[in-house]
């Protein structure tokens, strides 16, 4: 792992914008996220991510109306829905963002931008 990565895991760690799926300490998966601007998220998007480190804006990622999925990792051994539990726990707790943005890497090299409201993911509140 490269210091840069190792920099990236340790800002999205202190920010407390994470969650973890551990059942009975046996990890399923880890997930993170940014809150940014349309400004911030339409850089995500065109992945002009040297544009945003010369920035040198930190709060680029922790305030805003957006959430973007930064990173998620699933164990192979982890039931299937697990990456969608961990998609609607982030909406829960980010019950107040307009919407939700990621790019889909999947393990067969495919890569596409995702991005939708919020709040279609949330139960009504009574």
């Amino acid at each position: 792992m490269d210091v840069a990565h190792r920099a990236r895991i340790q800002f999205e760690w202190s920010t407390g914008q994470w969650d973890l799926l551990a059942p009975g300490d046996q990890f399923h998966g880890w997930i993170s996220w940014y809150r940014c601007t349309d400004e911030v998220l339409d850089l995500l998007r065109a992945e002009r991510f040297d544009e945003l480190i010369r920035r040198d804006k930190p709060d680029d990622f922790t305030q805003g109306p957006n959430v973007y999925i930064a990173t998620t990792v699933v164990a192979p051994w982890a039931p299937p829905d697990t990456y969608r539990w961990l998609f609607l726990r982030v909406c829960t707790l980010n019950r107040g963002a307009s919407r939700i943005a990621a790019h889909i890497n999947k393990r067969d090299g495919r890569r596409r931008w995702y991005q939708r409201p919020v709040a279609r993911y949330l139960p009504p509140l009574h």
